[in-house]
């Protein structure tokens, strides 16, 4: 069987550790490459990003050179999806070999942007919005060691996301996107993400799974089954 390689985003606050546990997981031909971003893991010490051209150009020059080995997909989770659609996009005015899929996890496309912004808010308040979207364990943040390393990282990636302004292109994707959204989020609908088939000349297959905007985490195994259906039976 063909081997394929599965670039994947973390989404805010996350690192490249959020998928290592994957690893064990996939199927042997799934090689998965999780990214690491400025200012977290690794690398810690080097600064964030002043928006989101920066990032994806940061990402795109990790990534150019294994572009056009083997048959790849990028993979995101909510702000991972924003960077996976704008790095996609990076990838085809490069004239790089396309991905064979983007997996677009609890991320609405760019014209179906949710307007609540909270990368202002003081730390107290911006804690939270974070535990009320279940992304980060309530015994994290009731550390004050870890509050300290966590927030700046938040506030961050937040400001990227929360600043981004989507410029319409004329040239669409060329891969098929696979959307994931979880049944009980309340930052994502069907009907929203139906609206991707904006973004590729290719197929677009939507499904729900059980869960908040977490369900990645939430439901691990039905999200590995599924990119095990897309990526090995495809």
């Amino acid at each position: 069987m063909e081997k394929i390689k599965l670039f994947c985003l973390p989404y805010a606050g996350g690192s490249a550790a959020l998928y290592m546990k994957w690893k064990s997981s996939l199927h042997p031909s799934i090689h998965i490459v999780p990214i690491e971003l400025a200012g977290r893991g690794k690398r810690y010490s080097e600064p964030f990003y002043s928006d989101i051209e920066q990032a994806v150009h940061d990402i795109y020059e990790k990534i150019k050179d294994e572009l056009d080995e083997l048959p790849y997909a990028l993979l995101g989770h909510s702000m991972g999806g924003l960077l996976a659609f704008e790095i996609a996009h990076k990838i085809q005015v490069q004239e790089h070999r396309a991905p064979k899929i983007i997996f677009l996890s609890g991320k609405n496309p760019p014209h179906c942007q949710n307007h609540r912004f909270i990368h202002h808010l003081p730390n107290k308040e911006l804690i939270n919005e974070i535990l009320e979207m279940g992304g980060t364990p309530k015994e994290i943040l009731q550390h004050n060691e870890l509050v300290e390393i966590l927030i700046p990282i938040l506030r961050a990636d937040f400001t990227l996301v929360e600043n981004y302004h989507y410029n319409k292109r004329e040239e669409i994707l060329d891969c098929d996107l696979v959307v994931m959204y979880g049944r009980q989020d309340n930052l994502t609908n069907n009907s929203d993400m139906k609206e991707w088939s904006r973004y590729t000349k290719r197929e677009v297959r939507t499904y729900d799974i059980d869960g908040g905007h977490f369900f990645i985490n939430e439901q691990l195994e039905s999200v590995l089954h599924l990119i095990h259906k897309e990526l090995i039976h495809m």
